[in-house]
Formats: C-alpha cells, sequence, structure tokens
C-alpha cells in the first residue's frame, strides 16, 4: 500500500539496490539520497499520485562525491517538489558521476521565481525521455569543479522556468 517517511535529514538514503513503487516522502534536506553504486527504480508501473516525494533542498539528491561512475537512477513517475530558494534547491540534482534516465514525473521548485532548476546537472550522465520540470530554470547544466564528463540527453519534456527552459 505505500510507505510514508518523513525525516529531517534524509528521508531514504539508498547506497545499494531501491525499488519505489508507492510512497509519500517528506524531508528538510532531501527525499531520497543516492550514494556509490546503487541502482534505484522510481515509479515504474506507478503513477504520479503515487509517488510524492517533497523537500526543501532536493527531492532526488546524487552528490558528486557520494555518487560513484556505477550509480544508476531509473525514475519513471511521480511528483517531486521542493520549497528552497538557494541556488541548488531542485526537484533533482545530479552532481554524481552515474547516469540518471527520467522516463516521466512531474519535477517542481514551487519557489520558481527564486529556487534553482527542475533538474541542476553537474555530473555524470543526464537520459530525459518524458516529465515536467518548473522552476527558475527548466533544466541547467553546470560543470562541476571535479566533473570528469557531462552528457546530457533530451528526446522529451516540457521546460519551463521564470528564467529560461533550458539553461
Amino acid at each position: 500500500d505505500g510507505v510514508s517517511i518523513e525525516g529531517l535529514y534524509c528521508g531514504v538514503k539508498n547506497s545499494g539496490n531501491l525499488t519505489v513503487l508507492k510512497a509519500n516522502i517528506t524531508a528538510d534536506t532531501f527525499g531520497i539520497g543516492l550514494f556509490e553504486n546503487g541502482i534505484t527504480t522510481i515509479g515504474q508501473n506507478s503513477t504520479d499520485n503515487d509517488i510524492i516525494v517533497r523537500a526543501k533542498e532536493q527531492a532526488i539528491a546524487a552528490a558528486a562525491g557520494t555518487g560513484l561512475s556505477g550509480m544508476v537512477a531509473n525514475v519513471y513517475g511521480g511528483l517531486f517538489e521542493t520549497t528552497g530558494t538557494e541556488w541548488n534547491d531542485c526537484p533533482v540534482y545530479w552532481a554524481g558521476h552515474g547516469t540518471l534516465n527520467v522516463y516521466g514525473g512531474t519535477f517542481k521548485n514551487v519557489t520558481s521565481s527564486t529556487g534553482a532548476a527542475g533538474i541542476l546537472q553537474k555530473n555524470g550522465t543526464v537520459n530525459i525521455s518524458d516529465g515536467i520540470f518548473e522552476a527558475k530554470d527548466g533544466i541547467k547544466i553546470v560543470a562541476q569543479v571535479d566533473s570528469t564528463e557531462i552528457t546530457t540527453s533530451i528526446a522529451g519534456g516540457n521546460f519551463t522556468g521564470t528564467r529560461s527552459g533550458i539553461y
């Protein structure tokens, strides 16, 4: 039937294999934190109403120092919202060195005039096939200081920003 999780720092921390089919996650820092070479699948065969992740800073986060090249995240759907106003407060913060595949979902910073991007990529590979991205920037691609690679592939999706759709 799903799980409801509230956390101050992190709602869910994954360093292994994680499948999320139905959940309501609320956290101050990040909703789903991805670490090491973990494999995460979110929302396969689910609707956006089945998965709701709300966080002040990042709904899905993979940091540069903790997201290794073998990390893979597949997001098929869900509602991912943030409320923060800092430059990196965004539904998806991808600074890890692995691969993020987005097949659908809604990604919003509800303070879109001041919050960051719907997805902020600073490292690794991001493949987007579908999804709705709404924030100050729909998607923002910038090089991380330790970046050795950035690959972005956009085959579909809707990118809306108060500053730009793609930045």
